[in-house]
């Protein structure tokens, strides 16, 4: 089920399964591209820094997959981390191994007032 924006709904059943498929999918363009690459070169540069992103993203999102349902903020981190995830995926969709209909952002809760 999505909203009327596209958006699955808050956490949409998000698994650590849906994490692993996209970086998994990531992982194997960007390690492509780098191997086609100088070592020195800006496109090395480039698909390693989106490794590093990935795992910046992916750790947390696990780990917070762990604690679903712990709190109005652990929620708010898993959204938060999926949808950056999914949208370093965005520009393959359409493409082989894209999962369009999973790989869509979620709803974040809005975070308390203050």
């Amino acid at each position: 089920m999505t909203t009327d924006q596209g958006h699955r709904p808050l956490n949409g059943g998000i698994t650590p399964a849906d994490v692993i498929a996209v970086r998994d999918f990531l992982h194997e363009r960007a390690e492509a591209l780098a191997r086609a690459a100088d070592f020195h070169s800006d496109a090395y540069r480039i698909p390693t820094a989106l490794q590093f992103a990935i795992v910046a993203l992916v750790d947390p999102l696990l780990a917070a997959l762990d604690r679903h349902g712990d709190s109005e903020a652990v929620e708010r981190d898993i959204a938060v981390h999926w949808n950056h995830l999914v949208t370093l995926a965005g520009p393959w969709e359409g493409q082989p191994g894209h999962d369009a209909a999973r790989w869509r952002e979620v709803e974040a809760a809005s975070p308390p007032c203050a």
